[in-house]
């Protein structure tokens, strides 16, 4: 069910918690774990308000540096608290020995609608590692259909016996998806291939069986290893990939038409049809 098998996690600051009250609609008293730059003390506090919603509140403070020579993680302060959110998320349900099946990271503002998650999901399972976007960021530009990614894993399918065509195409992610195997179209044309990310404020789908593999100490040595994001989705995406070993698995709807058009997380372009 919505409220049993799923969990959210949001990125917030004080100055933007009336967006968390007004998309309560949206998660509809499912269990929902909120980082705001507030103090401990105010996190308690909207913790207490907040039960009969079922939300916590921690405490994650912005990104501090001591001077403007010092080099930024990322571009704003509150997106280490972004990245280090879904790990941190996963270390305080296993605390509560709440039980999930998948959770839904997002921006305060971005929502998710309850039956198409739920059509989205149907065929997979959360026991393995898998973060799911569409919407990927390659080469400044997002959606691209030519970001390193991979589609669902099928065992029941075998691969078309077909020429492959010149372009990128994503493999069966198989077991799971993971960057060499993501790569494996650029590697065997030209050797390059860079990581590619999920636009956060669309919203990414993460696994029980990714997050029970990775551990929130391990997040934040790998954050505070990266520098220069584009935001706290990238810092994820990075740590992802290069700590992680996993990448983004598409739903595959992109795939099936060849046209962006068809990306479910947040398309800009879908709104002009």
């Amino acid at each position: 069910s919505w409220q049993k098998d799923f969990v959210a996690v949001i990125g917030s600051s004080t100055n933007r918690h009336a967006l968390l009250d007004a998309s309560r609609c949206w998660r509809a008293g499912m269990r929902t774990i909120i980082a705001t730059n507030a103090s401990q003390a105010e996190a308690d506090r909207l913790t207490r308000d907040s039960k009969e919603h079922n939300e916590r509140y921690v405490h994650v403070e912005d990104e501090q540096r001591e001077d403007s020579s010092q080099r930024a993680h990322a571009k704003r302060p509150g997106d280490v608290r972004a990245a280090l959110l879904p790990s941190l998320a996963g270390k305080l349900l296993r605390e509560e020995k709440y039980e999930w099946q998948w959770m839904l990271y997002a921006d305060d503002d971005t929502m998710f609608l309850q039956p198409g998650v739920h059509t989205l999901l149907a065929e997979l399972d959360p026991a393995v590692p898998l973060a799911i976007s569409d919407n990927i960021w390659l080469a400044r530009q997002h959606p691209n259909l030519a970001g390193p990614r991979c589609l669902p894993c099928k065992p029941g399918q075998a691969p078309l016996q077909a020429p492959s065509p010149d372009y990128y195409v994503p493999p069966m992610g198989c077991p799971h998806c993971y960057p060499d195997l993501a790569c494996d179209y650029y590697n065997k044309r030209n050797g390059k291939c860079v990581y590619s990310g999920a636009h956060g404020g669309a919203g990414v789908i993460i696994s029980r069986g990714l997050m029970d593999r990775m551990p929130h100490q391990d997040m934040v040595d790998c954050v505070e290893g990266e520098f220069g994001c584009s935001g706290g989705d990238c810092l994820l995406s990075r740590c992802l990939w290069r700590k992680f070993n996993v990448t983004y698995t598409d739903p595959g709807y992109t795939v099936a038409h060849n046209s962006s058009r068809y990306v479910v997380f947040d398309n800009p372009r879908a709104k002009e049809i």
